[in-house]
């Protein structure tokens, strides 16, 4: 079983995606491949002839190819995108607290509910080429707050002692639903996979795979 990952995956995704889609394979009776292409070729017609499945994904982030899929009726996991800054700064409760602030960012990725904020000015994108460059420029005081999914800063914060010095504000800028989904042309059928996904979720092997990576302190 061909499964796509991204050539930018976070360090917990990973992790995380490494070991419940290994379990999944099994769960198939399958051996898994992984397929790693960038976000930009992920998009591509031709990915359809080199992969079976793809997971903790949604539809909107491969465009037009998201037609080739048949993704599945339930839901893998929710993560929530927050903004996270310095102990000492204000917390964020809208929109309207990041006016005339510098907002780290990852290059290359997007964000819609900033998007049109950031294009008039009413606060000012700043990019890093990952997710531990976005970190540190936030330890350097380089930027006011960053964007991240909090599922991936309370994987480095378990491993990174230093973000104790970071604090989450409580609104979310957006909350991602992922699913799995299936390349029609795949002998692996829909029915297999929801059967398989369904066993999986009644023993909570996700929720399980994820408390072991998250530091929720």
């Amino acid at each position: 079983m061909r499964i796509l990952t991204s050539s930018n995956q976070m360090l917990s995704e990973k992790a995380i995606t490494n070991e419940f889609e290994l379990l999944l394979a099994k769960e198939l009776n399958r051996r898994r491949v992984n397929v790693t292409l960038s976000r930009k070729r992920m998009e591509l017609p031709s990915i359809q002839e080199q992969i079976d499945l793809v997971c903790f994904s949604k539809p909107e982030w491969f465009g037009d190819s998201a037609a080739y899929y048949e993704w599945t009726k339930t839901p893998l996991i929710n993560i929530e995108v927050i903004f996270v800054g310095e102990k000492s700064s204000p917390l964020i409760n809208s929109m309207a607290d990041i006016k005339g602030k510098r907002i780290g960012t990852i290059f290359g990725f997007r964000y819609p509910g900033l998007e049109n904020l950031f294009h008039e000015q009413f606060a000012l994108r700043d990019d890093a080429p990952n997710f531990e460059s976005l970190i540190e420029k936030q330890l350097l005081q380089r930027t006011d707050y960053i964007v991240v999914r909090k599922f991936d800063f309370n994987f480095q914060k378990k491993k990174d002692a230093r973000l104790k010095d970071l604090r989450t504000s409580p609104f979310k800028l957006s909350t991602d639903t992922l699913y799995c989904g299936r390349i029609k042309s795949s002998n692996l059928t829909q029915e297999e996979l929801e059967a398989a996904l369904a066993r999986l979720q009644k023993r909570n092997v996700l929720e399980k795979i994820v408390a072991q990576y998250q530091d929720v302190n």
